[in-house]
């Protein structure tokens, strides 16, 4: 069974995938997840949508619009899966890590003034800079 399924299964929460390459598409994606229960609370089965990463980081983009601000979203283990600047996007040949970035940038996280929200087990940070 796939990671989306068996970690969807055993929590009431949604599960994000970390990104990766669909077989079928040959697209870079994340697999958004949820069980799906009975009226006994019994698991019948997980429910899943694939996005393309390349769709999503218009999202950010749009955020992004007011001067100084970037909207983007990284994973826990610090994968940038939604970026405004094309350079730090993923794509369907790699995904960057915020820690393989310059010192400076990777900094900027912890010294600049910085909104951190959270969808469901998503965390979504906002940061202003320049």
């Amino acid at each position: 069974m796939q990671e989306w399924y068996i970690e969807a299964a055993n929590s009431n929460e949604y599960h994000f995938t970390s990104p990766y390459i669909d077989l079928y598409s040959g697209e870079r994606i994340i697999t958004i997840s949820k069980r799906v229960t009975d009226s006994y609370n019994n698991v019948i089965g997980v429910v899943a949508v694939d996005l393309e990463i390349e769709y999503l980081n218009q999202l950010p983009e749009w955020l992004s619009r007011e001067e100084g601000q970037r909207v983007f979203v990284i994973d826990e283990t610090g994968f940038i899966l939604l970026h405004p600047e094309e350079q730090y996007q993923a794509t369907s040949t790699g995904i960057v890590n915020i820690t393989e970035q310059s010192s400076d940038y990777a900094s900027l996280l912890l010294t600049e003034p910085l909104t951190v929200s959270k969808v469901e087990n998503m965390p979504i940070l906002f940061n202003s800079f320049g």
